[in-house]
Order: structure tokens, then C-alpha cells, then sequence
């Protein structure tokens, strides 16, 4: 009977002891995505023709990545602290980070949602394996699914909080609706102007923010998402057993 207790409470034990091992990886990793993901955040590209207002980054593939390995609430977290990182470093960001931090959260969140109940094993079903190609498949799905709401949260926020609370905040150094518009206004001419004559017609003029914000903020951010979606498509899958201290089969 004793050996029966000592046997369960060492079962016990040993149960605490794995959950602790896996949570302090998981804090521990995390960490180390969410530092990679501010070091990308800091390296924007500015894009060739454009304004420096459309630099981009791909910090997010990290944030992503936390999101798939751990959880969504992983993910997010990696992406607010980030995010206050990057306030304390560049002060005059707070109202578009404010904006970011929502789009990415929303496009992490629904892609890990998406892919960890879709990978799920199926009690009913006879065989649970899941290849290598179909977890790509269904992480590619998730991504095209979670970049839908992405860009529509993106097209409100930039049209609706972020320019009018820089004008309201930041009027004095320069932010106001004529800076702005001037900004896509240049850049769609210095891109039309560099496009074959039939191609740059296409391109319609603008004559509200809101259109600038249609034409070069969200293809921007549509390809930026695609392309960080196919790295983690082609990477993330079979780095999966590792990034969860997994032996690989």
C-alpha cells in the first residue's frame, strides 16, 4: 500500500515537473522570438520610389512563429512587447504602433487558431499522422484566412484613428491632412512615372486619404503577409519538433 502511494505521488511529481520544464521553455523561447522580432522591427526597408512613411519590416514572422508553436496569447504577447519596446525607443511611433499592434495581432491570432485546430488529432479517426505537405497546406490556409481581416482592420484604423490622431497630436511638428495626402500623392505619381505608359494609366489618381490608403497601404501590407506566410509555410512545419524540445520521428 505504501509502495502503491510512494508510486502515484512520484507519477505526481513527475507530471508537475514536466509542466514546469515545458512552461519555462516556452516563456524561455518566446523571449528569444519576441528579441529577433524587435531587432526586425528596427531594420525597416524603406521601399525604392516611396515615401519613408511606407517603410516596412517583417518582424511579425517571429511573432507569427511564437503564435503557431504556442498559442495564439503567446503570439500577441510577443507582439505587445515588441511593440513597447519600440514606443520607448521611438516615442513618435505610439499611435501607429497602437494601429500595428492590433493588425498583426488579429493575422497571428486567427492563422495560429486556424492551424492548431486544423493539425488537432481527430479521436474518431483511425489515423491522426498529418504529413509534412498537408501541415504546410493547412498553414498556408490559415494565413490566407487570417490576412483577410488583417487588411480590413488595417484600411479602418489607418483612415479612422491613425491620421486623425497624429494631425490632432502631432500638428505642431508637421502631421497634417495636406502633409499627408501630399505623401501618397507623390508616391503614386514617382511610381506611375516609372511604369510603361499602359501600365501607369491604370493606376488612378487620388483625391482622398482613404484611396492613398487602398492603393499603397494594403497591397504593401498584402505582400508583405504573403511573403512572411511562405517562409513560415516552408520552415515552420518541420522546425515544429524543435522549437517544442521534440525528438524529431
Amino acid at each position: 500500500m505504501s509502495d502503491e502511494k510512494d508510486l502515484k505521488r512520484y507519477e505526481r511529481n513527475s507530471v508537475i515537473q514536466a509542466k514546469r520544464q515545458n512552461a519555462l521553455r516556452t516563456v524561455l523561447v518566446t523571449t528569444i522570438l519576441t528579441a529577433f522580432s524587435l531587432g526586425l522591427c528596427l531594420l525597416r526597408f524603406k521601399i525604392p520610389y516611396m515615401s519613408n512613411m511606407f517603410a516596412v519590416d517583417f518582424s511579425v514572422f517571429f511573432e507569427l512563429v511564437a503564435a503557431l508553436a504556442y498559442g495564439p496569447i503567446a503570439g500577441i504577447i510577443a507582439t505587445l512587447i515588441k511593440f513597447l519596446f519600440y514606443v520607448i525607443i521611438e516615442p513618435t511611433s505610439f499611435v501607429s504602433s497602437v494601429a500595428n499592434f492590433i493588425i498583426e495581432s488579429i493575422f497571428i491570432s486567427i492563422t495560429g487558431i486556424y492551424y492548431l485546430k486544423s493539425i488537432t488529432p481527430n479521436k474518431n479517426a483511425k489515423n491522426n499522422e498529418m504529413d509534412l505537405k498537408t501541415r504546410r497546406q493547412k498553414l498556408f490556409a490559415g494565413s490566407v484566412i487570417g490576412i483577410i481581416p488583417a487588411l480590413i482592420a488595417q484600411f479602418y484604423l489607418t483612415n479612422y484613428f491613425v491620421f486623425p490622431t497624429l494631425v490632432k497630436n502631432y500638428r505642431g511638428v508637421g502631421y497634417t491632412f495636406d502633409f499627408i495626402f501630399e505623401n501618397y500623392y507623390s508616391t503614386i505619381e514617382a511610381i506611375r512615372t516609372r511604369l510603361p505608359e499602359a501600365i501607369g494609366s491604370l493606376i488612378p489618381e487620388i483625391g482622398e486619404l482613404w484611396q492613398g490608403t487602398l492603393l499603397i497601404n494594403l497591397p504593401i501590407t498584402l505582400l508583405k503577409l504573403l511573403l512572411i506566410s511562405l517562409v513560415a509555410v516552408w520552415l515552420y512545419p518541420p522546425a515544429s519538433p524543435y522549437l517544442h524540445f521534440e525528438k524529431r520521428k
